[in-house]
């Protein structure tokens, strides 16, 4: 490969990662707007992948001619931004899994299951969508990852200390990347279960203003209930009473 095609070979794919960038933007902003705050963890990463990105561009810019270390070094680093962004899907795909459980339990020790249904018809399908992705996910996170060692740049080595020559040696990074069935349940979960999953959160969430006014009119008509009960016992021993004193 010419340092011209290996230029623009690197430069497509820095493209596609500016791409995804924007497409984990508008996710992040999505999950955000359920009100539970901003998902750091994803932001973290994000911020890593950038670090990674910015060398990458760096060398690309720096040199006319390119040779297999530095090659290296600007693939090593694309990857491994690839893999931060990676990271960063996931952590948004956890978290709204999560803020969707909290109000689901939530919900479920505030209100009777059957006001709950009745102000959301939707609440079953909803309840085992979580179950389900929950459950993908954990069976997922055990799943092994894949390890490649990268050179990511002399900023970015790490360092062995030989105590007996008293020097310093710079290695490889070793990076584990996500295993490929992890990539393929969250990519799919993504696409196919988080626009579903965040209507539903937001269905709900909104039901509640219903839910509060079921509790208030079940609390009333027990109070109602138990006063007529009291006033029904009262009357009846005032009436044994009256019978008893003129009998």
């Amino acid at each position: 490969m010419t340092d011209a095609e290996f230029r623009a070979a690197s430069k497509q794919r820095i493209m596609q990662l500016l791409k995804q960038w924007q497409y984990i933007e508008y996710w992040l902003k999505r999950a955000e707007n359920l009100g539970e705050g901003v998902i750091i963890a994803s932001v973290n990463e994000l911020r890593y992948a950038g670090r990674m990105l910015f060398g990458s561009v760096a060398l690309l810019l720096g040199k006319n001619k390119f040779d297999q270390e530095t090659r290296k070094k600007i693939q090593d680093k694309i990857t491994v931004a690839e893999q931060y962004m990676v990271n960063a899907q996931h952590d948004i795909v956890d978290a709204v899994v999560l803020i969707s459980s909290e109000q689901l339990n939530q919900v479920l020790s505030r209100f009777r299951r059957s006001d709950i249904e009745r102000c959301f018809q939707d609440f079953t399908a909803h309840e085992r969508r979580i179950e389900d992705l929950q459950n993908r996910i954990q069976r997922v996170r055990l799943s092994p990852d894949e390890e490649i060692s990268v050179v990511l740049g002399i900023d970015l080595y790490k360092t062995s200390y030989d105590s007996e020559t008293a020097s310093v040696t710079e290695v490889p990074h070793q990076y584990k990347t996500n295993g490929l069935e992890r990539m393929t349940v969250y990519q799919q979960i993504r696409d196919n279960e988080l626009e579903p999953l965040i209507k539903e959160f937001a269905a709900l969430r909104s039901s509640r203003n219903s839910l509060l006014g079921l509790e208030w009119d079940n609390r009333f008509k027990s109070k109602v209930m138990f006063w007529t009960g009291l006033v029904s016992l009262g009357v009846g021993v005032f009436s044994v009473a009256l019978c008893w004193v003129f009998s």
